[in-house]
């Protein structure tokens, strides 16, 4: 579909400082189509609805899309999120798993992804960052 110069490739991301977003950038010399986000959002104790926002944007700093999760999480909680391309609606497994659609955007290096949390609380944390995309190298003519 995608000719034999795209690959697979999976992005992973350490773990960020609590109640912080997280941002993917991709690295110099590739493209992407983006495939799918994962990452986990383990909630404080606070009493507040969390949504976590997926935020794709170009090299300068311009959204490009704009997504939020269909499923909020409250606190005490853990739950794991899914951006991916192919799902046409969002759904859940409880209160432990949500995943629904995200963009399917071609990336260039420079481009960032952000995964913040609107509603965030002070002990709240992303982690298992995982970023799934076609990839190409850049070659120079």
């Amino acid at each position: 579909m995608w000719g034999d110069e795209w690959e697979p490739h999976t992005a992973t991301v350490g773990q960020p400082a609590v109640a912080s977003s997280v941002t993917v950038v991709v690295p110099e010399a590739v493209r992407w189509i983006l495939l799918a986000v994962c990452f986990r959002v383990v909630t404080d104790a606070n009493v507040a609805n969390r949504t976590p926002v997926l935020t794709v944007l170009d090299g300068s700093g311009v959204a490009r899309a704009r997504v939020a999760a269909g499923f909020a999480t409250t606190a005490s909680t853990t739950v794991d999120y899914t951006f991916a391309n192919g799902l046409a609606e969002w759904d859940s497994a409880g209160t432990t798993i949500a995943s629904g659609p995200g963009p399917v955007l071609p990336l260039q290096d420079g481009d960032s992804l952000v995964i913040s949390v609107d509603g965030v609380q002070a002990g709240d944390q992303v982690s298992r960052v995982r970023v799934t995309a076609l990839q190409r190298a850049v070659r120079a003519d």
